[in-house]
C-alpha cells in the first residue's frame, strides 16, 4: 500500500509530532547555506551564476544592445526573440568558461568536478543552449518574413529560388513529343 494512503496511527502521529519539535534545522550560517544547496543538482542552469567575477555582469545587456543594432526589430515579438538570442549568447559564453576551467582546473587551479562526470552534462547543457539561440533566430526570422522582409542570414539559409547545386542533374531533360512525320 502506497504511504499517501496510509495512516499514521495515534502512536505514530504522537512520536511523529515529538520528533519534530525538536528538529529545528540547522542553526549555523554554514549549515543553513549548506541546506539551503540540498536541491541543487548542478549550477549549469541557475539564474544567478555562481562564478560572477568570471563574467561581466552587463554582458547581457551588450549583446542585447549589439544584436538590437545588427537586426533592427520593429516590435515587442521580435524584441523577446532577440533578448531570447542574447541570453543564449551568454548562455553559450558560460558554457565554454566552465569547459575552459574543466580543463584548466579554474582560476585557482583547483577542479571541483571530476571531467568525466561534469563534462557529458555540460555538452547537453551546450546543446540544448545552442538550440534555444537557433530557435529565437527562427523566430525572429519568421516574424520578419510575416512583415515582408528576408530572413537574417542569407547565406546559410537556403534560397528556393536558386537551383541546389548538390541535387543530382540531368543527363537528358524530357524532350516533348514531336509528331513523327511520314514521308510520303
Amino acid at each position: 500500500m502506497p504511504n499517501s494512503q496510509r495512516t499514521a496511527s495515534p502512536k505514530q502521529f504522537a512520536a511523529n509530532r515529538a520528533n519534530a519539535t525538536r528538529s529545528t534545522g540547522p542553526r549555523t550560517p554554514e549549515g543553513k547555506a549548506r541546506s539551503a544547496q540540498n536541491a541543487r543538482k548542478h549550477g549549469f542552469t541557475a539564474s544567478t551564476y555562481t562564478a560572477v567575477e568570471a563574467e561581466d555582469l552587463h554582458e547581457v545587456a551588450k549583446l542585447r544592445a549589439d544584436l538590437l543594432a545588427s537586426y533592427q526589430p520593429v516590435d515587442s515579438r521580435e524584441i523577446l526573440a532577440i533578448e531570447s538570442m542574447a541570453c543564449a549568447q551568454q548562455a553559450l559564453f558560460r558554457s565554454m568558461r566552465i569547459e575552459a576551467d574543466l580543463f584548466t582546473g579554474g582560476a585557482d587551479g583547483r577542479n571541483y568536478w571530476p571531467v568525466e562526470r561534469a563534462l557529458p552534462l555540460l555538452m547537453r547543457y551546450r546543446a540544448k543552449t545552442e538550440r534555444d539561440y537557433r530557435r529565437a533566430l527562427d523566430a525572429f526570422d519568421q516574424l520578419k518574413a510575416l512583415r515582408g522582409e528576408f530572413p537574417t542570414e542569407p547565406n546559410i539559409r537556403p534560397n528556393l529560388n536558386q537551383r541546389n547545386p548538390l541535387a543530382p542533374q540531368e543527363t537528358n531533360p524530357p524532350t516533348t513529343a514531336r509528331p513523327s512525320t511520314v514521308p510520303p
